[in-house]
């Protein structure tokens, strides 16, 4: 089983959601490396891979959509209800599967249906301290998933889970990075990720806190934490050990600088985050 989860503070990142608007028929959809490009996204995730406009769509489905919440829909999983509504700081909104039918979280507790615990993919969510993260994996039940959520936020940044949301439990996961121009997802999803409806955009601000040191083996922090988001280590847990060295030695090769494994001014600079 692997995991992505990272965690995004609205003082440190733009935020927003993008998905192909279906009014009557589907269109194309694009790449994790497309939708990064035509948003300028530091980091774009897939949140659903599936849309349906139409009961026909597919035998037993009932009317499920998605639009881009800017058209004043919303992106994911048709929800009426309110509370099951994530909305970011820009005002954009995303709904998912109901907590009363799927495995959610909602103020830290887990909330779910014995019989639909389905295999987890992609799931997004807001913290207790009013940030936000998304959360890709396979190889696991939706509710194991969700408790590895719960455990990792408690022990990684001393927080919990306001509410998350189930976007997709089968399709496409990973999540590509615009500034190691690399992809990467617990399963294998090609060069550039497949063809994909929906997406999580993730833009560093301006104004953020830099890395102002060299980072390599051994050393932990926030710094390091920031470096894990931006490189694509499967879980950004804040501790340089030896999956980030080879992670960072994999982006270095793959922008064309010396592959040492050691995050100093000229990858971090590269990395726009130095």
């Amino acid at each position: 089983m692997s995991y992505i989860i990272n965690v995004f503070s609205p003082n440190e990142w733009d935020l927003k959601f993008d998905s192909t608007f279906y009014p009557t028929k589907p269109k194309k959809c694009q790449t994790l490396k497309k939708w990064s490009e035509d948003n300028g996204a530091d980091l774009t995730s897939n949140l659903c891979f599936f849309n349906f406009m139409s009961s026909k769509a597919l035998p037993g489905y009932t009317i499920q959509y998605l639009r881009i919440p800017r058209l004043g829909g919303d992106c994911g999983y048709g929800s009426n209800s309110t509370t099951e509504l994530l909305t970011l700081p820009n005002g954009d909104t995303v709904s998912g599967w109901s907590a009363t039918k799927q495995p959610a979280i909602r103020n830290n507790q887990l909330i779910y249906n014995p019989v639909r615990d389905y295999r987890a993919k992609n799931a997004i969510g807001r913290t207790l301290r009013g940030k936000f993260f998304v959360m890709q994996c396979s190889g696991v039940t939706q509710v194991t998933a969700a408790k590895h959520v719960i455990n990792f936020l408690n022990k990684y940044h001393n927080d919990g889970v306001s509410l998350m949301l189930w976007e997709d439990g089968g399709g496409s996961v990973g999540t590509y990075s615009g500034k190691a121009k690399t992809l990467y997802a617990p399963l294998r999803e090609g060069a550039n990720g497949r063809s994909i409806c929906s997406v999580f955009c993730a833009t560093r601000k301006s104004s953020a806190p830099k890395i102002t040191r060299t980072l390599k083996k051994g050393m932990s922090g926030s710094d390091v934490m920031l470096l894990q988001m931006i490189i694509g280590c499967v879980e950004a847990d804040g501790i340089f050990g030896s999956g980030t060295r080879n992670q960072v030695k994999k982006v270095q090769k793959n922008l064309g600088l010396t592959a040492d494994g050691i995050a100093g001014p000229v990858t971090l600079k590269k990395l726009g985050v130095y």
